[in-house]
Parts: structure tokens; sequence; C-alpha cells
């Protein structure tokens, strides 16, 4: 059943044009940030209204977020990521993850 799943899917993929591809890869940035953003915060012990008081960004954004309803700004993410004392790195596409280490940092906590 796996097989026939990849196999459908590949077809699918192939099938769509550049800008379709393109769409569907930014609506998966926006679900995994917004996930990432709700798991951190609550490993962090911290509610909405925390994040928001510590950051500056209103709570009803946060949940807006976490719920993929909106997606931040790159300044507001930044905002985010400082109160959630964490940081975002940027690296080329296809370089391995000891490549990777060395990509530049947007963000970091205090």
């Amino acid at each position: 059943m796996s097989k026939v799943n990849d196999q459908w899917r590949q077809a699918r993929v192939s099938s769509l044009s550049s800008t379709q591809l393109k769409q569907r890869r930014s609506r998966r940035t926006v679900w995994e940030i917004g996930l990432w953003l709700e798991k951190r915060r609550v490993a962090m012990g911290m509610s909405q209204s925390e994040l928001a008081e510590k950051t500056g960004v209103q709570q009803a954004d946060i949940s807006r977020y976490e719920h993929l309803e909106m997606t931040p700004s790159l300044e507001t993410l930044v905002r985010l990521l400082i109160g959630l004392e964490s940081e975002l790195i940027l690296k080329e596409k296809g370089l391995t993850k000891a490549e990777g280490k060395s990509g530049k940092k947007l963000a970091k906590s205090k």
C-alpha cells in the first residue's frame, strides 16, 4: 500500500506546475512554523499570554499563528524566537547537516 501511495504522490507532484509546487511548499512552511511555535511555547511551560507579554506580540495573533490562520512577518517571527529562547538559521538548499552548521544566524536569544 505504501509503495502505491508513493507512486501516486510522485505522479501527482510531477504533474504540478512550478508555481503550484512553490505554493504547496509555502503552505507547508507556514504549517511547520505554527506547529513549532506552539510546541516550543508549551515545552517552556509558557502560556500564549505570557509569550505575548514577553515579546509584545498580541496574544490573539500568537493563537492565529499556532492555529495556522496567519503567518508572522519576519520581524514578528524574530521577536517570537527571542521570546522562546531560540534562533533561526538559514542555509543553502542541499547542504548536509555538517555544512549547514555554518549557516547564517538571524535571531539569537540573549
